[in-house]
C-alpha cells in the first residue's frame, strides 16, 4: 500500500458517500470534500432510508389550511407519495361557474406533482403542500387559509357579469363555508337579475366588495343577492358613479332581505343620486341596515 494509493482510497470513499447523500436528497455543497461532508450528512431530512409509507391521502375541503404539513403514519418514517384527494371540492364546483371555466382547488409546493396527482416525496419525513387555486375565466372559490373559516370567492379575469348569468343560487352549495366575496375585476353588471338570489343563505359571508364596479345598469341586477346571508357585515361599492345606473333604479331591490345590521358603503358623491331611491331607503329589504357615503367620492 502507497501513500498515493491511500490517498486514492480515501478520495474514493469521499465521493461514494457524497453519492450516497445525494440519493437520499441531501443539500450538495460546491467542494466535495472531507470537511464539508459532515453537513451534507446533518443536511438529509428525516426518513432517509427508514420505514416508508406507500402513499398517504390529503383531503382538500372546507377546512383545508392554505399551507398544510402532511406527515406519516404511526411507525413510519416517511412517505413514498401524497394524493390529493378532490372529491369534496369536485362536488361542491359542479355548475356553478357564471362564465369560462370552473377551477378546482389543487396542491402545488417544493415536490413536483406527477401526471397521476401525487408528489414524490419518498424518504421525507414530512412534506408541506399549499393549497392554491388555478383559473382561466370565471369564478373562483379558494380557500381563505383559515382551518375553520372555509373559501372566498373571487371573479377571475371576468369584467361583465350579464342577465341571469349567476343567479339562482349559483353557489348555495358552499352554503357557509364562504367567508367573503370580491369582485374586483368586474367594471360592468349589465343584465337584468344578473346576479339575483346568487348567494342565498351563504350564512358565513361577511364582507362582499365590488372595488372596479363603474356600471351596475341591470334592472334588478342585485335582486335578492344576498338574501339569508345572516353573517353579513359590510358590501363595498367603491366606484360606482352618478352615471353608473342607466335607466333603472331598482338595481338594489330585496338585496338584503333578511340580513340585519348590515353597513352599505358607497362614494361620498352618490347621497344626492340614489339617496332617495326606494330600495335604498327602505334599507335594501334588511333591517337595521346602514347606509353610508363614506367612501372617496368619485369622477
Amino acid at each position: 500500500m502507497t501513500i498515493a494509493s491511500e490517498i486514492q482510497r480515501i478520495k474514493t470513499n469521499i465521493a461514494n458517500a457524497y453519492t450516497a447523500c445525494d440519493n437520499k436528497g441531501a443539500t450538495m455543497p460546491t467542494t466535495q470534500n472531507s470537511a464539508n461532508l459532515a453537513n451534507c450528512i446533518n443536511s438529509i431530512q428525516g426518513g432517509g432510508g427508514g420505514n416508508i409509507e406507500s402513499s398517504k391521502t390529503f383531503t382538500v375541503d372546507a377546512n383545508t389550511s392554505t399551507i398544510s404539513t402532511i406527515s406519516p403514519s404511526t411507525g413510519y418514517d416517511g412517505m413514498a407519495e401524497v394524493t390529493a384527494d378532490l372529491s369534496y371540492i369536485e362536488t361542491h364546483l359542479s355548475s356553478i361557474n357564471g362564465s369560462g371555466t370552473v377551477p378546482i382547488i389543487v396542491p402545488t409546493g417544493t415536490y413536483p406533482i406527477t401526471a397521476n396527482g401525487t408528489y414524490d416525496i419518498t424518504n421525507y419525513a414530512n412534506v408541506e403542500v399549499e393549497v392554491e387555486s388555478q383559473s382561466e375565466q370565471g369564478f373562483l372559490i379558494q380557500s381563505d387559509g383559515s382551518s375553520n373559516t372555509g373559501f372566498v370567492f373571487k371573479s377571475v379575469n371576468v369584467e361583465t357579469i350579464s342577465a341571469y348569468q349567476c343567479m339562482f343560487n349559483k353557489f348555495y352549495t358552499f352554503g357557509n363555508t364562504i367567508s367573503s366575496v370580491d369582485f374586483s375585476g368586474v367594471a360592468s353588471i349589465s343584465g337584468d337579475q344578473a346576479l339575483a338570489y346568487a348567494f342565498q343563505l351563504c350564512t358565513s359571508i361577511t364582507t362582499v366588495s365590488f372595488p372596479d364596479l363603474i356600471s351596475l345598469t341591470g334592472g334588478g341586477a342585485l335582486y335578492y343577492a344576498f338574501n339569508g346571508c345572516t353573517g353579513l357585515k359590510n358590501i363595498y361599492f367603491n366606484s360606482l358613479k352618478s352615471n353608473s345606473f342607466g335607466s333603472y333604479t331598482n338595481q338594489f331591490n330585496s338585496m338584503l332581505t333578511s340580513v340585519s345590521g348590515c353597513k352599505v358603503h358607497f362614494p361620498s358623491n352618490l347621497q344626492s343620486v340614489i339617496g332617495s331611491w326606494s330600495d335604498v331607503t327602505a334599507g335594501f329589504g334588511g333591517t337595521n341596515t346602514s347606509v353610508l357615503y363614506d367612501l372617496p367620492a368619485t369622477t
